[in-house]
């Protein structure tokens, strides 16, 4: 969805006018990014939800609440644009004396970024409104550039030599929750430009002080777009080099530990740069994950770029490509245990009785798992899933009202882990709905439960049929079978299981005998 966009006026002589400006572009970072667009490309930004989404989580790193960003979204949708060229040419509008290191996987890339960072520092427009930021004469190369104040750029690639430059001032002033009034700003970030003042003492008079603090704190960043090369994002050896050359090197060139980090990449690989420090260091990093296609509503982030049939044609040419750059969800390319599921339109007129299998929550971040499915012929085809983590009383009424629903003829429901108590309460809502027919029966699993998965992968991959869509029924549900690895640690297992009990309980058990249509 395209936001309409104010009109921005017409930069005038008059100081008023300049004023005004400056004010919106230094409390608005999307107000900045069309103002120096437009007067650059004499065009339009036009903004979109996930620029929004972008603007913000980098709004809230130039106020310190945010010290380390993973920004993971599709190439081409401007992430280089906002995140890298953008964000360092307001920074430096902010404090002349930031000092930035900019990293890409190629040397080109950043040093073209660079360049378009001195070129929109250099324009009319940027000096009419911020003249306290000037390039020092002789800042000529576009590795390394800085401003009369000693602020400036760095730029190379994450394999360059980033020894010799450090990202930050080396003495900041620390920012605390204690003051009320400066607590408040922050927790909003919507002020109103005609109620505001001074967010920089060289160029508003008056600024409360704990404002001034909060831009006074920024003194640059490091900056990591696109890391590693997408062809060369499958070779161990060269993920493991970019991971380790981060924590040996790059992560070690910040000049405070208040200094932020900032990665913008599309995502690649399971153990990618952003994956690896999202596992090596979990709840250090503030992750903004942006789908090119929302698979709740089929809304897409820009048609202009890609309609909904352009992504699916992309899905069912290479799907691992299309999961992983375009959805921001990542699964190894080799190794994982399922291959493509079988799908149907509509079920077959022959279908027996719908029936159905569930899998308590074993932990408390555990799924809840009920599948309803019907058998023809030998196959099982998936009617509905439940897969979520809402607590028991919520999970309860969403099996009830499905069982009664699809007029379940039957469910059973593992009692390792509560699953007495939750289909005693199942069957009670059930009731209430009018469901007398549907029969709770119960189960113990007592074998380990990968073992059970990997020993019946193939059968589950030949028995069941899935609705035509269903990624977009169940998102969920459709991320982590398509996902599952067959060596290493999958973060959830628990759909995987009920699956596996099924296909015990009518096939390798029953020893039936079905063909793969």
């Amino acid at each position: 969805m395209i936001i309409a966009a104010r009109d921005i006026p017409a930069f005038e002589t008059k100081d008023i006018a300049i004023e005004v400006m400056r004010r919106r572009c230094l409390s608005q970072f999307l107000d900045f990014v069309r103002v120096i667009y437009k007067a650059k490309f004499g065009r339009d930004f036009n903004v979109l939800q996930h620029h929004l989404r972008i603007a913000e989580a980098m709004f809230k790193v130039f106020t310190g609440q945010t010290k380390r960003l993973i920004i993971n979204v599709a190439p081409r949708y401007g992430k280089t644009e906002l995140a890298v060229k953008m964000f360092i040419s307001l920074g430096l509008a902010f404090n002349a004396a930031a000092k930035f290191i900019h990293l890409s996987y190629s040397d080109n890339l950043a040093l073209d970024n660079s360049e378009f960072i001195k070129d929109y520092i250099a324009s009319e427009a940027y000096q009419k409104l911020f003249p306290h930021v000037k390039i020092k004469k002789g800042s000529d190369s576009k590795q390394k550039w800085v401003t009369t104040d000693g602020g400036g750029v760095y730029a190379t690639s994450t394999a360059g030599q980033v020894t010799g430059f450090g990202a930050g001032q080396t003495e900041q002033v620390r920012i605390t929750a204690e003051d009320a009034e400066m607590q408040a700003f922050l927790d909003t970030l919507d002020f109103d430009i005609q109620e505001q003042r001074s967010v920089h003492q060289k160029l508003w008079k008056g600024a409360p002080e704990w404002l001034e603090l909060i831009y006074k704190n920024f003194f640059g960043a490091i900056i990591i777009d696109d890391p590693i090369k997408p062809e060369e994002a499958e070779s161990e050896k060269v993920r493991t080099n970019i991971n380790q050359r981060f924590d040996t090197t790059i992560r070690s060139r910040v000049n405070s530990k208040l200094t932020p980090i900032i990665i913008i990449m599309q995502r690649l690989h399971p153990d990618d740069l952003a994956g690896y420090l999202i596992r090596k260091e979990p709840g250090e990093w503030d992750v903004v994950s942006i789908p090119t296609l929302d698979t709740k509503t089929k809304e897409v982030l820009d048609p202009s770029k890609h309609t909904y049939d352009d992504l699916m044609v992309m899905k069912k040419r290479d799907p691992i490509t299309y999961e992983r750059q375009y959805q921001q969800n990542p699964s190894p390319r080799e190794g994982l245990l399922y291959t493509a599921f079988e799908t149907y339109v509509n079920m077959p007129p022959g279908a027996l009785r719908a029936r159905a299998y569930t899998d308590p929550a074993d932990l408390g971040e555990d799924y809840l798992v009920q599948i309803i499915y019907k058998l023809y012929n030998n196959r099982g085809y998936i009617i509905d899933i439940i897969y979520t983590q809402e607590r028991a009383e919520e999970s309860e009424i969403m099996m009830a009202k499905a069982l009664t629903r699809h007029k379940v003829e039957w469910v059973k429901i593992e009692s390792n882990n509560g699953g007495r108590h939750l289909g005693r309460f199942t069957k009670i809502h059930a009731n209430k709905l009018g469901n007398l027919f549907t029969k709770f029966e119960y189960y113990t699993q007592t074998k380990e439960k990968m073992a059970r998965i990997l020993n019946a992968a193939a059968e589950v991959n030949n028995f069941f049929v899935f609705p035509k869509d269903w990624e977009f029924m169940w998102p969920d549900a459709y991320r982590s079978l398509t996902g599952f690895a067959a060596r290493g640690k999958n973060e959830f297992d628990d759909l995987e299981d009920v699956l596996t009990k099924i296909v015990e309980d009518e096939v390798i058990n029953k020893g039936s005998k079905f063909t793969k249509k």
